[in-house]
């Protein structure tokens, strides 16, 4: 085993060229993957949600302690349909609510109740409409959904974008030591097999 190990490191070690060349066409081959793919440009907006028709500190501590609990609930509505919905037919988009699901990213922390909408396109203006839309129609499903059946007198929910999105003007940044990291493992690994194939061929062993 150990001599077969040792003939096979020494193969390798002969043709550490072509490995090589391997390597360095697979990093080719993923850096011009990543300069002729379409450009992705991100915009965020943020809303913050707050306490309504709170008249007292006991209630706005309980209010907001109600807020905060529901933060997760509001951004698995961010990307439901019926948020996405709406919005991809105000806006013409020629998409389904998931697919356009797969481009936003919802953004919250635990310490406060800002919820930001992170959305991702190939088109800046639509990235910056696309996430302005979300967080208008997010912010009246939430009301819909928090003060349905209340009373002028109960505490309720509001929502308001504090971080409107700006025009996406940067590029997105993409994983590239990633990218370049796989295209180089898939180049060392189709060179290893090649040399392997080769050696097998040329020297097989007997039966």
């Amino acid at each position: 085993m150990d001599v077969e190990l040792r003939t096979y490191v020494g193969v390798l070690v002969r043709h550490w060229l072509l490995i090589l060349l391997a390597m360095f066409l697979g990093v080719a081959s993923a850096g011009a993957v990543l300069l002729l793919g379409a450009p992705r440009y991100t915009s965020t907006a943020k809303i913050l949600f707050s306490a309504s028709r709170v008249d007292t500190g006991q209630d706005l501590a309980y209010a907001g302690s109600y807020v905060q609990s529901r933060i997760q609930t509001y951004k698995g509505l961010t990307t439901s349909s019926a948020v996405l919905a709406p919005v991809i037919e105000d806006l013409g988009l020629k998409t389904t609510p998931r697919k356009l699901a797969r481009e936003i990213t919802v953004q919250t922390s635990q310490i406060d109740t800002l919820l930001g909408v992170k959305v991702e396109s190939t088109h800046r203006r639509e990235a910056v409409a696309i996430a302005d839309a979300v967080a208008s129609r997010l912010i009246t499903e939430v009301l819909a959904l928090e003060n349905a059946g209340a009373s002028a007198h109960d505490p309720g929910v509001r929502g308001v974008v504090v971080g409107p999105p700006a025009l996406a003007d940067a590029v997105s940044s993409r994983h590239v030591p990633v990218d370049l990291l796989i295209g180089l493992l898939l180049g060392a690994f189709v060179g290893v097999g090649a040399v392997t194939v080769r050696h097998l061929l040329r020297d097989p062993e007997p039966a």
